[in-house]
């Protein structure tokens, strides 16, 4: 995807093959690109300080920045916030609904659609939807800032279909 030195923090699938990533190269500020299946179709979009979340089918990346959610067309074109407070996010297929993880006075939330609590827990890193919107995974932490812990897996409803052991960092 690129020949220069840094790091990815994150990268998600795209319309036609494309690989939407944050990184940041030689020194310089963590931003978002868009790597096609030719390695000369690689660009960065305007977008720094970002960290991206998910990518609709529609050409749309959803991207965290500064505790905020926002979402920008992948051609190109400005971005538009959307919820304040987030940690972390996914898309549901459409592009019409997120998953959220917001953090608050009493811990973190699980919210899906955005505004219905589905679940409330220490914290949360990281959430996904699976294809077809009927089950969230969550990368949770029992412990706060701790990398330990497990992934469970959520219904619609927050029942606990699934949870893996502890692990020793989630990263």
């Amino acid at each position: 995807i690129t020949f220069h030195r840094g790091s990815v923090n994150a990268a998600r699938f795209g319309p036609d093959g494309q690989v939407v990533y944050s990184g940041s190269w030689d020194g310089g500020r963590r931003g978002l690109h868009v790597a096609g299946s030719d390695p000369g179709d690689s660009r960065a979009l305007e977008i720094l300080d970002a960290t991206v979340a998910a990518v609709s089918s529609s050409g749309e990346v959803a991207f965290l920045r500064g505790g905020v959610l926002a979402r920008a067309p992948l051609s190109g074109g400005p971005p538009k916030d959307v919820l304040k407070g987030v940690v972390a996010a996914d898309w549901a297929k459409g592009g019409s609904d997120f998953a959220v993880v917001r953090s608050g006075e009493e811990g973190y939330r699980v919210e899906f659609p955005v505004g219905r609590v589905v679940a409330r827990v220490a914290r949360v890193s990281r959430v996904r939807l699976s294809p077809d919107g009927s089950h969230l995974a969550i990368a949770e932490h029992p412990i706060l800032d701790d990398d330990r812990g497990l992934v469970a897996i959520l219904d619609r409803d927050g029942k606990r279909v699934a949870v893996s052991e502890e692990w020793a960092s989630l990263d």
